[in-house]
Parts: structure tokens; sequence; C-alpha cells
């Protein structure tokens, strides 16, 4: 087993960021493996999922998600940079200070590093704060870090498609709506009925999607590909009122 990289969890202290190694990862042969940093304050640790459950059963889902899109060397580097290189947790407080994004957002993805973007490239998730951490608040918590790592691995996925040719367009050419579309789908492919209000008009349309008898029975990665093949909205809404949804 050997030690290939760290996962940071960065928090406010007294108005300073701090940035803590809060994940270990591990490769053995070609599989990664997370362990969660026992070592970590209390006052830091306190409240936290289990980090390290959540990023397994996210590597999990990337693997049989994605996986066949990709030739399989290129799909496992891959795989590991997006583990040890771009996933980021911070706690609520200090992720509101970074970001400056609305309060109902739980991640947020950034493709590349921009000057208009000082933070890392990679998926950035959220962790709340339970008010009353130690009544099994941290399992709930869990399930929902769970699927905004998912969610924000959509955009990751998007990202990564476009840059080894996989899609029709670049990345630039997508619209805000197909990003959503594609991030919804991933976060479908493990909880179909949960979904934040804010993303109820992307899963509409994936809904619409799913009524179409050819587009049901695919795979996941079909699924995915069908819906790379739409640059914006017209163009998907056009394609499901041809078709009858």
């Amino acid at each position: 087993m050997e030690l290939i990289g760290t996962i940071s969890y960065v928090t406010l202290e007294e108005g300073v960021k701090s940035e803590w190694d809060a994940l270990f990862v591990y490769e053995v042969g070609r599989s990664v493996y997370f362990r969660n940093n026992c070592q970590l304050p209390p006052e830091i640790k306190k409240g936290l999922p289990n980090l390290a459950s959540c990023m397994q059963n996210a590597m999990s889902h990337l693997y049989l998600a994605y996986s066949p899109l990709f030739k399989k060397e290129y799909f496992d580097l891959l795989a590991t940079e997006i583990a040890c290189q771009r996933t980021f947790f911070e706690r609520s407080d200090a992720f509101l200070e970074m970001h400056g994004c609305e309060d109902n957002m739980g991640g947020i993805f950034y493709e590349e590093e921009h000057s208009c973007f000082p933070n890392k490239p990679g998926s950035h998730i959220r962790i709340y704060q339970p008010s009353n951490p130690g009544l099994g608040l941290e399992k709930l918590a869990g399930s929902e870090v769970r699927l905004t790592i998912f969610h924000e691995y959509g955009h990751e996925m998007h990202y990564q498609a476009c840059k080894a040719d996989i899609s029709c367009f670049e990345y630039g050419e997508y619209d805000s709506w197909i990003s959503e579309v594609l991030a919804n789908h991933a976060e479908r492919r493990i909880e179909k009925d949960q979904h934040a209000d804010i993303y109820r008009k992307y899963v509409n349309l994936i809904k619409r999607l799913e009524k179409l008898p050819e587009f049901a029975v695919m795979p996941f990665y079909r699924q995915w590909e069908k819906i790379l093949g739409f640059s914006n909205r017209r163009e998907l809404v056009k394609h499901l009122r041809q078709n009858g949804v």
C-alpha cells in the first residue's frame, strides 16, 4: 500500500483560513483507497462525516459510470488525479468566504486555474456543521456529501470528456443548462428522488429524456454521451418535443 496523496479540509479559525490533511490516499495495485486522518484536532474533526467512506463510494461510482468512455490506463491515471489533486473539502464558513457564492450551494467546480478564480481547479465540497453533532447527523451529512461529490464530479467528467475529445463540442461551447443536466444526471445515478429545489428545472429535463424508450434502456455512459450531443437547452428541448415528450 503506497501513500500517493492527501485531500484537504479547509476551515476558518478566527477569520484565518486553515488547511488540514483530512484524508490520506493510498494506491494498491490499480485501486485507490482512502483513510481518514485520525490525528485531526477534536474541534476540527467534530461534526465531520466519514469522508473516507464518501470518497470510496464516489470513486466506485466514477469507475462504474464513466470508465467505459476512456481507455483503461488513461482513466486509471485520471481518477487518481481527480482524487488527489482536484477534490477539496471546505467547512461551510470557509466555503462561503472562499467562493463568494450563494448560501444554497453545496459545492462548486472550477475547470482550470484562472485569474478571475484564484481557487484551485477541481471540485470544492461544502461541509455543513450540524448544530448538534453526535445525534446521528454525521451519517445524514455523509449522504449529502456523497451526492454533492458526484454532482461536482459530473461537471469534472464533462470537462475531462471535452479535453479527451469524447464530446461533440468544446467545454466552453456548452451552456449552463447542459452542464447542470449532466451533473444532475450523475447525481441521479446515486439517488433519483433527492435533489435541491435550485436544480428542479434541470431534473425535469432529465425526466423527460427518461421517457424516451431508446434513452431509458441505455447504460448510463451512453445516456451521458447522448446528452453531450446537445450544446444548449434549446437543442435539447427541440429534440424532446420532436419525440413527443
